[in-house]
């Protein structure tokens, strides 16, 4: 095998475990929200999550930034008020 058949089969295992992953965590009946961050850890483009989840990357663009300023705005205010 070449490198370039390395990097393609490689790629496909990677897909493969991450579906299952998807599949064996029960994260399929979760929101989009869940799911794309789940692959998103797992090193997934966007382009490829996309794929797997059945949407769109710029939908998991957006609801991974709507999520992660929900995080900054919940850790901001847990902050301030410590600080009292």
């Amino acid at each position: 095998m070449d490198n370039q058949d390395d990097q393609y089969w490689l790629a496909v295992c990677g897909r493969a475990l991450a579906f299952l992953c998807l599949t064996q965590g029960d994260l399929r009946g979760q929101g989009i929200a869940q799911q794309a961050s789940l692959l998103d850890i797992l090193g997934l483009s966007r382009k490829d999550a996309a794929l797997l989840i059945g949407t769109t990357e710029k939908t998991i663009t957006e609801v991974l930034s709507r999520e992660r300023r929900k995080a900054k705005e919940n850790n901001d205010g847990k902050g301030k008020a410590g600080k009292k």
